[in-house]
């Protein structure tokens, strides 16, 4: 493939280059005074409501809300991801030349200070002085009715009343939950009467006036200030700007797209030749160097693929950009090559995935799911060319759910093979399906996180205390209805990088003490407590005071298990190698969860080795170190990072020294001396995701009960096996032998009713073809035993065994083309049951002798086609 697109002055370091375009924006915004916020992660903290980052304003969130900002004005570059939720461009990708599910998104915000003259006249001030586009070009709309603004950027800008156009839709909002909202003028540059007038005018920048909250009911209330929310696409000013004809043509996509045409080719071995906009591999690529972008940038900020919430939308990304690999030939993984490339062609949008152990990371995740997902594909993608070899131009709902069920094929990609064959798919009935399926965790995904929105309205910011330096009482600040509370100070621990919240308990002046379940965080800087409604709920005690008291013990045992994780997550990169990093972690009171990407296979032997190797670090009772740097010093001497964290190379951070090796950056509460941890032990270890696996260990007071009852349940093993546990022979023996002893008796069992079987069986052969009817009703077989006995006899034979309650026919492989036991099975069964062409069963409601089986049989297109009636042998 040679493909022909216009690269722009090579490298993003030229005047109009999307660096350039990112920082001219940014030196405007400080020259107005505005304050610049580095880009959150693409996964909202504390917000349940948002799957992820999708606009600019989302890390301002609790700002809007009422919490104080770090400064009045603020500009960002922040990245975002549409691929789930309202705004969800996942399937515009591709076929449109505009639309992303990574984009990079510029904006200036207002909290309480200018509003929307000041708004219009900076929004126009860029792009006709700093960035020179053609004021004559430039068009807006607003929203119906609002003839302030309209007026605003007459008197303002000079923008002529036939370039302002009202529109009823300019109202914005975050999502389909409750969030901050308002109207919105948008802005639009004139493409030329030679582009269609659909696509003439494209859309450039937003500017969002809120004023209201959207309640979780869906009424509006106004916020406590009015504020100021703007986003521009940087891609979308810099096909302006660079005179392009879409984002995929402008300087930082053409080097992506450029590799991933290399790679193709290399994987490949073939070339399509030159590539047209409509063409259907520059299609391919489009989508290819888009989803990389946006799946690097998942696994960058600790998403990793899975069934739900975000996994599976980053799943979905990683299936949709296979399927489109495939249309160039690349059948195999690829995407992880293409990590670095990604990286570069955000022109230091996310600098720390330079890094080479993040780097690594991403693509260990990546190829360990592209290797995972490779089979599921091909079996899907299998199963639907059948459906439609048979002349279906259908597919319905039902199949579409079995596919992603069962072999984790995503409805896009159903939907998008679907197409290719001329056929449709009923999407409609799949989600009401995977709907039910979701009910049941739903309320998991939201009742653990979500935030009420009184409490969110709060903006109390409580001076936080060591739990050591509480010397007197607290003032309770706020109480909720739905059971938060606020003091001022508090020397509650809250809820954070995977570290559970403290609990304890208030005492109240007239005695009472009211339960504290948890400690989380509303909003940047915030702390709730969270209560039982029942306890307090009378907001008369805001302003008194209460005696806080936390449980020492919670705190302790959490605290050891912190510092277990660090050595832990330390211990592991020795053992198995630097290319260990962190997927997530829950550390709690009780034991720890620590679930790490990892390219190396786990073997018991290694397991030991890294439970050793904490023991061993554990014994040396040093201390725990926490002290305070820059992050850039915490960079150069090798400090850790969890993944999704922001912060800019003078920030000021807390980092952990535990065990002479452990060096990682931590919020977190963490254990005094490592002799405290003593002992350490695993629990278990299993696979979570593709290329990502868990570890489940305890260390402390829990690991001591923990071997007690195991040592309990030990003893009560030993005197349960009597004389089979001598005092020679380990437990383990025993129980081996006595299981050995079981198999051999359920082998003889099997052997015993599989003659019983045939002892009553009626066996024919029909044209060179072996069948055994058996009418066992008097024979105890269980369902495991029919199938065992089915999966023996058939292999060379047809089989059908018929017992009192049910019935089970199993063919050869090799015979299962022409001979279908699914179809004998639901016609002697009345439609009921199911299995495979190879192997099917039902329960009867009603008997079925011989004869019906054999006529049955005989309907199979290899008696039918034989002209001639069953006889014996």
């Amino acid at each position: 493939m040679a493909l022909a697109l216009r690269v722009v002055r090579g490298g993003c370091r030229t005047v109009g280059d999307c660096a350039w375009i990112r920082k001219a924006f940014l030196d405007e915004m400080v020259r107005q005074e505005h304050v610049v916020v580095p880009s959150s992660s693409l996964v909202p903290q504390r917000d349940s409501s948002l799957l992820f980052t999708n606009a600019g304003m989302v890390q301002f969130k609790d700002v809007f809300l009422g919490a104080e900002p770090v400064a009045p004005r603020v500009a960002t570059s922040q990245l975002c991801l549409r691929a789930g939720g309202k705004h969800n461009d996942l399937d515009n990708v591709g076929p449109s030349p505009r639309h992303h599910t990574l984009f990079e998104m510029l904006g200036n915000f207002s909290f309480g200070d200018y509003f929307k003259a000041e708004a219009i006249w900076l929004a126009w001030e860029v792009l006709t002085r700093v960035f020179k586009l053609d004021p004559a070009r430039l068009s807006v709309t607003v929203q119906e009715g609002d003839s302030t603004t309209a007026d605003l950027w007459t008197d303002v800008c000079n923008v002529p009343m036939e370039r302002i156009r009202f529109v009823d839709d300019n109202f914005w909002t975050m999502g389909n939950g409750p969030g901050p909202c308002g109207t919105c003028t948008e802005i639009y540059w004139d493409l030329g009467p030679h582009v269609t007038e659909e696509d003439r005018f494209l859309e450039i920048w937003n500017l969002v006036f809120m004023a209201e909250y959207q309640t979780e009911l869906g009424k509006y209330e106004e916020l406590p200030r009015c504020c100021v929310d703007t986003g521009m696409g940087l891609e979308r000013l810099a096909s302006v700007l660079q005179g392009v004809p879409s984002n995929f043509h402008i300087d930082n996509m053409t080097s992506l797209i450029k590799a991933i045409e290399e790679l193709a080719v290399r994987i490949s071995g073939t070339s399509s030749g030159p590539l047209t906009e409509r063409n259907d591999s520059f299609t391919a690529l489009k989508v290819i160097a888009d989803h990389c972008r946006a799946i690097t940038c998942l696994i960058g900020d600790g998403v990793t693929p899975s069934n739900n919430g975000r996994g599976y939308v980053l799943r979905r990304i990683i299936r949709r950009a296979q399927r489109f690999g495939a249309r160039l030939g690349a059948h195999v993984p690829f995407l992880h090559e293409l990590v670095p490339h990604a990286v570069t062609s955000l022109c230091g949008a996310r600098p720390e995935l330079l890094q080479e152990d993040r780097m690594t990371r991403v693509q260990t995740c990546l190829k360990a799911e592209e290797e995972n997902s490779i089979e599921s594909l091909q079996r899907g993608t299998t199963l639907l060319e059948h459906h439609f070899a048979r002349g279906s131009r259908y597919v319905d709902g039902e199949t579409a759910f079995r596919l992603y069920s069962s072999h984790g094929f995503p409805i896009d990609l159903t939907s998008l093979i679907a197409s290719d064959h001329g056929a449709s798919v009923d999407v409609q009935r799949f989600n009401t399906l995977l709907e039910e399926e979701r009910e049941k965790s739903r309320a998991t995904w939201s009742s653990a996180s979500s935030i009420p929105d009184d409490v969110r309205l709060w903006g109390i910011k409580p001076t936080t205390v060591d739990i050591d330096s509480v010397s007197g009482p607290s003032i309770v600040s706020a109480v909720s209805k739905a059971g938060f509370v606020a003091i001022d100070p508090c020397p509650f621990y809250a809820e954070g990088g995977g570290q559970v919240g403290d609990i304890g308990h208030l005492s109240l002046l007239d005695g009472k003490q009211v339960r504290v379940l948890d400690t989380t965080i509303p909003y940047s800087g915030g702390v709730a407590l969270c209560i039982d409604p029942a306890d307090l709920a009378d907001v008369s005690v805001i302003g008194t005071s209460v005696v806080p008291v936390v449980d020492r013990r919670h705190r302790q045992d959490v605290s050891r298990h912190h510092t277990a994780t660090h050595l832990l997550h330390s211990a592991l990169r020795s053992v198995l190698g630097s290319s260990v990093t962190q997927a997530g972690s829950l550390v709690g009171a009780q034991s720890l969860r620590f679930d790490f990407v990892c390219n190396a296979r786990l073997t018991p032997d290694k397991v030991r080795a890294v439970e050793g190797h904490v023991n061993q670090r554990i014994a040396s009772e040093g201390d725990v170190i926490i002290d305070e740097m820059t992050y850039a010093d915490a960079l150069q001497q090798g400090a850790l990072t969890a993944f999704g964290e922001r912060f800019t190379d003078d920030d000021i951070v807390r980092v952990v020294l535990a065990g002479g090796e452990s060096f990682e950056l931590c919020c977190g509460t963490h254990a005094k001396t490592l002799g405290e941890l003593y002992p350490f032990k695993i629990l278990s270890q299993s696979s979570v995701a593709a290329g990502v696996r868990r570890i489940t260990a305890v260390c402390g007071r829990p690991a001591i009960d923990k071997g007690v009852e195991a040592f309990d349940e030990l003893s009560a093993l030993r005197q349960t096996l009597g004389d089979n546990a001598s005092s020679s022979s380990s437990v383990g023996d025993a129980v081996a032998g006595l299981l050995s002893r079981s198999k051999a008796m359920e082998r003889d069992n099997l052997a015993l009713k599989t003659r019983l079987v045939l002892a009553v069986a009626d066996r024919r052969a029909v044209n060179g073809i072996d069948y055994i009817v058996s009418c066992a009703a008097d024979v105890d077989l269980a369902p495991p035993d029919l199938k065992q006995i089915c999966k023996r006899l058939s292999q060379a034979s047809v089989v059908a065994i018929v017992t009192a309650t049910s019935l089970t026919v199993a063919v050869p492989r090799q015979l299962s083309s022409s001979i279908n036991a699914r179809d004998i099975v639901l016609q002697l069964a009345s439609g009921a049951g199911g299995g495979s062409p190879s192997f099917a069963s039902a329960s009867l409601t009603a008997p079925v002798d011989a004869e019906r089986l054999w006529v049955a049989l005989a309907t199979t297109r290899t008696l039918s086609n034989s002209g001639q009636n069953a006889t014996g042998t």
